[in-house]
């Protein structure tokens, strides 16, 4: 009897040391594979290289576009009876270029651009009176035209900000405004003589400083180019103020 009563208890305890063994095979199990993890997610880690870091600043292949203003200063600047012969006027850009160098704190960069300028000017048949010069009459208003290529380097006192110095030269015209027949008829008729000004090209060189600024818009960065040029063939200084706007690719 005494024996059969234990055999029942040993059959009864089985299955509860059985589940507890479980329950504490199960936590010994969860525990391993929470550090197993762990151990994992820190062996995955991805590892960024310097070169693969997102920048914020892009350098490299550009398109810029500008607007500002723009005037003479010398020949067909002031004359004798006062005021302009050409007037201050407006100034519009496009160009495309590449920083070649780029570095923490300067970079280099070459740029082509279109250029056009508006200027009012005194009408043909005030000139004379005015005393002008047969050699510097105009049409009146102009409108110049110009294909130009530019060096500028630049250096960067803060992160977002750089200043710099540009360089260049290229070629301008300003064409007849008006038919070509009226103006050699009625126009070079008023004066007694026809000034080459709109009919061959003018070389104009130029510099001045650059102030860029880098947006926290990635690509885009806006600045002011200042520039003094002066126009080989009209042998007048101008000076060019321009706000831009840049993307970078």
């Amino acid at each position: 009897m005494k024996t059969l009563n234990i055999a029942l208890s040993l059959a009864l305890a089985a299955p509860m040391l059985s589940a507890t063994s479980a329950v504490a095979q199960d936590d010994i199990d969860i525990d391993i594979g929470d550090e197993g993890k762990k151990k994992k997610k820190k062996a995955r880690a991805p590892t960024v290289a310097a070169d693969e870091i997102v920048r914020e600043i892009e350098r490299g292949w550009y398109i810029k576009a500008g607007a500002g203003g723009t005037s003479y200063l010398l020949r067909y600047g002031a004359q004798p009876a006062g005021g302009n012969l050409i007037n201050f006027g407006s100034v519009v850009s496009a160009s495309v270029g590449n920083d070649f160098v780029d570095e923490p704190n300067r970079s280099m960069a070459w740029d082509v651009q279109f250029y056009q300028a508006i200027h009012n000017g005194t009408p043909y048949d005030q000139q004379r009176a005015q005393g002008v010069a047969a050699a510097d009459h105009i049409q009146g208003d102009i409108r110049s035209f110009a294909l130009l290529a530019a060096y500028e380097f630049s250096t960067y006192p803060s992160r977002r900000v750089g200043v710099g110095f540009r360089a260049g030269a290229g070629i301008m015209f300003l064409p007849l405004l008006m038919p070509k027949q009226y103006f050699d008829s009625t126009v070079v008729g008023e004066w007694g003589t026809a000034p080459s000004i709109h009919s061959t090209p003018h070389f104009p060189v130029f510099a001045g400083p650059t102030i860029e600024y880098y947006t926290k818009l990635s690509h885009f960065s806006v600045g002011i180019d200042v520039d003094a040029m002066f126009v080989i063939g009209m042998n007048d200084l101008g000076v060019t103020g321009t706000g831009f706007m840049k993307y970078t690719f």
